[in-house]
């Protein structure tokens, strides 16, 4: 009996169909678990980037109405008293918390996003050491960078609200009051005779 050569052998295709079998089943299986991890990793970024955006939200609306506030009791005159810049300072411009613990964490948000975040949060430590710094001299320019705090944080906000999929709202500016540089007096008007 002559012996068949081995590629000519059933057996030996059916090994070979198995094994290729087996690796095409291999590459595969790695392909989609592979695409399923980047799929699964994508959606834990987006979730991370949505707590972080949602979080920074709050912190900026907080510090935008506390920095309203302040410039809300140290403008109303342009006599303030000693008292009225401690009670600002008591008051005291929100820290950044949220932006400082997750700072390395920004890049999650659009690129627009992200700037316009990291402009206001800039506004927001000036306008905190000028507060921190400030006294009657130094009234109007802590007025402008209280102002400049407060009516910075709608374009953060509406950025982060963009990427929340809110609905725009409109924040609003805070209007500076024109103060007078005297104490105004209320006087009698001269009476003709």
């Amino acid at each position: 009996m002559q012996q068949a050569p081995l590629w000519q052998d059933w057996q030996f295709w059916q090994l070979v169909v198995a094994a290729v079998g087996a690796l095409l089943g291999f590459f595969g299986g790695t392909v989609v678990t592979h695409s399923l991890d980047r799929k699964s990793g994508r959606e834990r970024e987006r979730a991370a980037a949505v707590s972080l955006a949602t979080a920074l939200h709050a912190e900026i609306s907080a510090i935008r109405a506390k920095a309203g506030q302040i410039f809300g009791v140290i403008g109303q005159s342009s006599g303030v008293s000693v008292g009225e810049f401690e009670a600002g300072r008591a008051l005291g411009i929100p820290k950044a918390i949220i932006y400082e613990a997750n700072a390395s964490q920004l890049g999650l948000l659009p690129a627009e996003a992200c700037r316009a975040v990291v402009d206001f949060y800039g506004i927001r430590a000036a306008a905190e050491e000028i507060l921190n710094s400030a006294d009657g001299l130094h009234r109007q320019v802590l007025l402008g960078w209280l102002l400049q705090a407060a009516n910075s944080a709608p374009q953060p906000l509406m950025a982060l609200d963009l990427f929340l999929k809110r609905p725009q709202q409109d924040y609003g500016m805070i209007a500076a009051e024109q103060t007078a540089d005297l104490p105004v007096r209320s006087i009698r008007p001269v009476e003709e005779t």
